[in-house]
């Protein structure tokens, strides 16, 4: 008998640890979406702002930012629900799942809203929480979240108004995936394009346009590119993703031909396999303003709601995008590099990566372990681009160092603003730099005549 019990405990126990794991795994997808989003353990669902402003109608149809779950707007059915809205998601005033099905003139009917699904499924919502006399019998068919975390439901006309919506996403209705839908959920920060099937990554680090197109490489066995604005609605859902992520300028696949007559032509998305296709302005009109003026600026970003042109001396944020079509077989090194969490690339069968400690030259030439099974060593930079490359793809934003380490031993200048007209030099390439003049001493004293003219260029 004891023995029969014991088995029913260990059955418990691997049933229990079995569902904290996929509950762990669908809550880190949740919060790493590009999306501002909540997960709420009590449901085990996962609640996102969509901010693109859309009519009741169009809103229900677009809950599809979590690949391989089932989502719809919004089921507030509890006072912890309207918290999540108000306190977490700071989302009033935005649509949930909540519609009333009877007469026009039977609005007030509290036992005629559902709960609906978006395949047609209703469930009762006598008991909502609405707030003071809603619902009104002039209000509208279709409810929305108001303006605080207790009571909070109002109606409205469905089709009359737009404004922003609140999906929600449940654990239980997992479904099958593609490849890349699963592999885009594996990002930091990352963005479910349904209409395109495609997978959106932003990378923050300021880059000119030329190096953002090498960070394109998040996800082994599909070549990114930059992201491709082709409609307003794409454009609409891009600026919710920036805005969740606290980013501004993002550079598109938008660029313009060389020699130019005028601004507004010229204009293609391009890829790295010499994809082309021309841009079509019309589809942005009348929203677009004139910010496409100018002939010599050769590649476009993405500020709020427009495109404006640059030129490649600019710098901006990163937007990739991946899709099914293009696929290849990687490589075992580049399926290691994308999985590191330090700032890395992978360029032409190498894996770069930038360690951001601060150590002695002889310290760091044994710290090139970052992975397993392969040999590592400190990048040889064997000519000026390259060089160029690391610096413009791997150089993080000038960070303070900590006062226990370089501050305090004096390898660093006392702290002051940056003179106007020069650019603060990472220390690692400082440091290559002092390996290099290294070899060339100990050559100078081993041949007797030196390595390095003394003449030093101006021009």
């Amino acid at each position: 008998m004891i023995l029969e019990y014991s088995a029913y405990i260990i059955l418990l126990i691997q049933i229990v640890l079995i569902h904290e794991s996929t509950a762990s795994l669908f809550s880190d997808e949740c919060l790493r979406h590009g999306l501002k989003s909540y997960y709420d353990p009590t449901t085990d669902s996962c609640w996102i702002v969509e901010t693109t402003p859309f009519t009741y109608d169009q809103a229900k149809s677009h809950c599809n930012h979590m690949p391989g779950y089932d989502g719809h707007l919004a089921f507030p059915k509890t006072l912890n629900h309207s918290w999540i809205i108000y306190t977490k998601l700071a989302a009033p005033n935005s649509w949930i799942g909540l519609q009333h099905f009877g007469l026009s003139t039977t609005v007030s009917n509290k036992s005629e809203w559902y709960w609906v699904y978006p395949d047609g499924r209703k469930e009762s919502a006598a008991d909502a929480l609405w707030k003071g006399a809603n619902p009104t019998a002039g209000g509208g068919e279709c409810a929305y979240s108001n303006v605080n975390n207790a009571n909070s439901l109002d109606n409205t006309p469905c089709t009359s108004v737009s404004a922003k919506f609140i999906c929600q996403y449940d654990s239980s209705t997992a479904h099958h995936e593609t490849t890349l839908e699963h592999k885009c959920k594996q990002q930091n920060q990352w963005f479910w394009w349904e209409a395109d099937k495609s997978c959106l990554v932003i990378d923050k680090l300021r880059r000119t346009p030329e190096f953002s197109k090498l960070m394109c490489t998040h996800i082994p066995g599909y070549r990114g590119h930059l992201v491709f604005v082709k409609t307003i609605e794409k454009m609409n859902a891009l600026g919710a993703f920036r805005d969740a992520v606290n980013v501004d300028y993002i550079y598109t696949g938008l660029e313009r031909e060389k020699n130019m007559s005028s601004g507004k032509v010229g204009l293609f998305w391009r890829r790295f396999d010499g994809y082309k296709e021309s841009f079509n302005l019309k589809a942005f009109l009348p929203t677009q303003p004139s910010r496409l003026d100018y002939p010599g600026a050769d590649y476009v970003f993405v500020w709020t709601d427009y495109f404006e042109d640059w030129w490649e001396s600019g710098l901006g944020m990163t937007v990739c995008e991946y899709e099914e079509t293009l696929r290849y077989a990687p490589k075992l090194l580049d399926i290691q590099c994308a999985s590191l969490s330090l700032p890395h690339l992978y360029y032409q069968g190498s894996c770069y990566v930038r360690q951001e400690t601060y150590v002695t030259y002889d310290v760091a030439k044994k710290s090139c372990t970052h992975i397993d099974g392969f040999n590592g060593r400190l990048a040889v930079l064997h000519n000026s681009e390259l060089v160029r490359l690391m610096y413009f793809t791997l150089t993080l934003p000038w960070s303070k160092p900590s006062p226990k380490s370089l501050k305090d031993a004096g390898s660093i200048p006392a702290e002051s603003d940056p003179h106007p007209t020069k650019v603060l030099i990472p220390l690692w390439v400082g440091e290559l730099v002092a390996a290099k003049l290294r070899i060339y001493r100990r050559k100078a004293l081993a041949t007797g005549r030196p390595n390095l003219s003394s003449r030093i260029n101006h021009g």
